[in-house]
């Protein structure tokens, strides 16, 4: 009826890729929600946080980019 088929590898990295940054954006704005929405003081316990959202957005770039270049080298 559906016709389903199990993705490839290519088709799963494309999944990824678009799937990845609204996880991301998702935990970053939960994460200002909590903190300045709610006007809470005290965000110096909450840089590991806010640095482990960062890294996270720095590592997918990196990774599209290196796919991306693997992708033009063909």
């Amino acid at each position: 009826m559906f016709q389903i088929t199990p993705l490839s590898i290519e088709q799963w990295i494309t999944v990824m890729k678009f799937s990845l940054p609204v996880i991301l954006l998702d935990e970053l704005l939960k994460f200002v929600a909590r903190n300045y929405a709610d006007g809470k003081e005290g965000l110096s316990t909450k840089w590991g946080e806010l640095f482990a959202i960062v890294v996270a957005f720095v590592a997918y770039g990196y990774a599209w980019y290196l796919h991306e270049l693997s992708i033009m080298a063909r």
